[in-house]
């Protein structure tokens, strides 16, 4: 996957929760500007906030931490390739192999 040449710097606790964000980051591209939007619309205490450089990185870190939960929840429905491109596993079986 993406740590397989980094593995030895990065640690093995590391490289596994790379990979797992890794998969989930084309699902948070998606279902980003939605999670934003609702957080502009719909969360007027973070409108109040007088200063823009601090309203920007509220609204980033909400932006981001929704898009992953949802794109994670996502993940977990029957058919979500479809949706956001990636499906976790189950049980240790992997939905793209074959049963022979």
């Amino acid at each position: 996957m993406a740590c397989s040449f980094s593995a030895e710097r990065l640690g093995k606790r590391v490289c596994p929760v790379l990979s797992k964000v890794a998969r989930l980051t084309f699902g948070v591209y998606l279902i980003h500007i939605f999670i934003m939007r609702y957080v502009l619309w719909h969360c007027d205490y973070i409108l109040g906030i007088q200063s823009y450089i601090l309203q920007t990185i509220v609204i980033i870190i909400l932006t981001l931490a929704g898009s992953f939960i949802l794109s994670w929840l996502i993940s977990l429905l029957p058919f979500s390739n479809y949706i956001i491109g990636y499906q976790k596993k189950r049980n240790g079986f992997d939905h793209k192999q074959n049963i022979i």
